[in-house]
């Protein structure tokens, strides 16, 4: 024998929309919402908050409401003078720390071929010229004041000429019957310091493309 069963159209219809459902429960939240009754705020903020006394957890819940009348600029405001007065980043106890996670946080990368940006197909005469631009290259354009000392020409492509010595005898000299490419990192990193050494007592003089092939036959 089978039951009647009462419909309810109005549960049948929030069943199958999903629309009204969520309607009626943005409905029930509004009028019946939980944590609007006090007594129930009081019970969760004990149990986040169980080293509060009954003062403090007044006061705190005081704050709060009081906090959450305030419009959006009085509120950035308040946090603005916060921090300007007590800002975490001015306490030395904090600076310190926070260098120290950097510290720990850096990694020492790795160098030569084992280092990701390797580039072993150029030429490791032209990585010698690079590493000599800070030591030799730019001290001699700054002494020129970025002007071609034949022509006087700025605002021109520029190069530092070996007036003394050329930059092949100063490598042959420093390799003493090597042969570059067979040299290990180490000893390549080696012969490198030794060109930034021995430029240290070579002229450079500083010209512009044009007057670099008149005074040198090579660059022609």
């Amino acid at each position: 024998m089978v039951k009647n069963v009462t419909r309810n159209p109005k549960s049948e219809k929030l069943a199958c929309c999903k629309p009204c459902l969520r309607a009626s429960q943005s409905d029930r939240l509004k009028n019946k919402n939980p944590m609007k009754n006090p007594k129930v705020v009081l019970k969760i903020l004990k149990s986040s908050r169980p080293d509060f006394s009954d003062e403090q957890m007044e006061d705190f819940i005081n704050k709060r409401d009081n906090h959450r009348q305030l419009t959006h600029e009085q509120k950035m405001n308040i946090i603005s003078d916060r921090m300007t007065t007590d800002n975490p980043m001015f306490s030395p106890l904090v600076k310190a720390k926070v260098s120290q996670t950097r510290k720990n946080s850096t990694k020492e990368f790795p160098k030569g071929h084992n280092h990701g940006l390797w580039k072993g197909n150029r030429c490791r005469s032209q990585v010698i010229r690079t590493r000599l631009y800070s030591s030799w290259v730019k001290p001699n354009l700054v002494r020129a004041n970025f002007c071609c000392e034949v022509c006087s020409a700025t605002k021109v492509t520029l190069e530092v000429h070996h007036h003394s010595v050329s930059f092949a005898d100063s490598l042959m000299g420093i390799l003493n019957g090597r042969i570059l490419k067979e040299l290990s990192d180490d000893e390549f990193e080696i012969v490198i310091l030794d060109m930034i050494e021995n430029h240290r007592q070579i002229v450079g003089m500083v010209v512009c493309v044009p007057c670099h092939k008149t005074i040198d036959a090579k660059r022609r």
